[in-house]
């Protein structure tokens, strides 16, 4: 339709076309499988405990949701998403000397980086003992510029000193201090099968409120509190169990921080969550959506604030679904992993590069794992979309499925007494274990698909190039090709 020198869209009428009903759609799909059995071909049962179903329509329509930046932020923290506020790449450095880190960093910092992350005292990642080391580490870096996540060890404490000494040598004011020392005790105590040092949680919690403190007299826009999922994701947790033991984690450190003086509003305001994102795209979008709307939920009923309710959420593509073989097929789980994340809106995201199971990553996996998350963003535009997912009759019901069923772990958890008694009691590594061992059947029954690994594998195949000196595959036990 031409109107002067514009030229506008001719109106399309959809009034022919009738609304198509549950009934009609299951008809039209028992006659394309031409006589096999509809229940048993279409709807895939889950490890996670619950059926995908074949047909989602409007007749599955659920409560309203409210919309992003409202309370309790199922579609979001922040009104206009990621236009309001960038999700920050945030991958971490494979290293072993400050040396190395710091040349890599700076390296990456030019291409797309837009976030430090510093993994300490990995099976064979950086370690960063003294003071001189640390300055070494950053040396050139825009602190000021830049939020810098650290994952400490089991002294957080000491951690947090070195790292604050290194940024006031360069000149900065701690006001603008961004980023975090994201001390988890029970994550760490969970990867290593005890706590550090032999004092005990509640000398971990000391420290904890030590840091979280002067943060709040400080830096306010610091986080001291992590909460991991990462050692019960690369166990082979479900997607649920995983979001149920990272809540009564964070329950726990609330609790501990009021019992510290530390009020739930200055707790949950210095606490970030990091998440594995796994191979099932649609449920690791509906977690990200059910975990951030159980926790503003949690800290509500808790006492705190809407404001303190908003979770800052950092996302982690999955090491358990690594492949050592055929490992050129991790590029595309790793871009699937990412959209995940970032459809399910994350603040920020790690992608793992495509080799990491097998070596330590070079300069070349690093680009392609970095530049997923940046493609996705700036190419495809998920940056110009707030909550792509929402509105979705199966991501919504998804995600009150997962929220349902994220949350009846947690409360099993709590009914042991919290996240401490339930793993003395060992209760939780059964459930995971458990877990695990059912992935491993459906994958050696080949009723999962591992494309490449238990489908399609090529027995001529090449393997990578590990250099001496350069290995740094995934700790044992971990991925889905051990």
């Amino acid at each position: 339709m031409q109107q002067g020198n514009k030229t506008t869209a001719p109106e399309v009428d959809f009034g022919e076309f009738a609304p198509a009903t549950y009934a009609e759609w299951r008809e039209a799909a028992v006659a394309a499988l031409k006589g096999a059995d509809f229940d048993k071909k279409l709807f895939t049962k889950l490890v996670e405990g619950i059926t995908l179903h074949p047909i989602y329509n409007k007749w599955d329509e659920h409560a309203p949701v409210a919309p992003a930046g409202q309370f309790p932020y199922r579609r979001g923290t922040r009104a206009l998403g990621y236009m309001e506020k960038p999700c920050e790449i945030a991958q971490s450095i494979p290293a072993s000397t400050p040396e190395d880190f710091n040349g890599k960093l700076l390296h990456d910092l030019d291409r797309g980086l837009t976030a430090v992350n510093v993994q300490l005292n990995c099976k064979c990642g950086l370690k960063l003992r003294k003071q001189a080391d640390w300055d070494t580490a950053l040396k050139g870096v825009q602190l000021d510029k830049l939020p810098v996540y650290i994952t400490p060890g089991s002294c957080g404490l000491g951690t947090f000193s070195m790292f604050l000494n290194t940024y006031k040598a360069a000149g900065f004011n701690t006001a603008d201090l961004k980023g975090g020392v994201l001390y988890d005790p029970v994550g760490k105590a969970v990867m290593k099968g005890s706590l550090c040092g032999g004092k005990g949680i509640c000398a971990c919690y000391d420290q904890m409120a030590v840091m979280t403190k002067w943060a709040v007299a400080n830096a306010p826009a610091f986080q001291t509190i992590g909460v991991s999922g990462l050692p019960y994701a690369d166990s082979g947790a479900s997607s649920f169990e995983e979001v149920g033991a990272m809540l009564s984690t964070a329950v726990a450190y609330l609790r501990a921080m009021e019992e510290r003086g530390i009020s739930v509003n200055e707790a949950a305001a210095h606490m970030r969550f990091t998440v594995s994102i796994g191979a099932n795209l649609f449920l690791e979008i509906a977690k990200i959506r059910a975990l951030r709307e159980l926790w503003a939920i949690i800290v509500k009923e808790c006492g705190g604030s809407e404001e303190a309710a908003k979770i800052k959420l950092h996302a982690h593509t999955s090491f358990w679904t690594l492949s050592k073989v055929d490992p050129w097929v991790n590029l595309l789980r790793g871009s699937a992993q990412a959209f995940s994340a970032i459809m399910g809106g994350v603040d920020s995201i790690d992608v793992l590069p495509f080799d990491a199971a097998v070596r330590m990553p070079d300069e070349f996996s690093r680009r392609i794992a970095r530049n997923c998350p940046l493609i996705l963003l700036g190419e495809c535009n998920l940056d110009k979309v707030v909550d792509p997912a929402g509105g979705s009759w199966y991501l919504e019901n998804l995600t009150d499925e997962a929220s349902r069923k994220i949350w009846d772990v947690f409360q099993g958890i709590e009914k042991e007494g919290g996240i401490i008694k339930a793993l003395k009691a060992g209760t939780i590594q059964k459930k995971v274990n458990a877990t695990a061992a059912k992935r491993y059947e459906l994958a050696d029954q080949r009723r999962q698909s591992i494309v490449g690994v238990n489908q399609y594998v090529n027995l001529a195949e090449k393997k990578l190039e590990t250099p001496e000196g350069a290995a740094c595959a995934a700790p044992k036990g971990h991925g889905c090709c051990k």
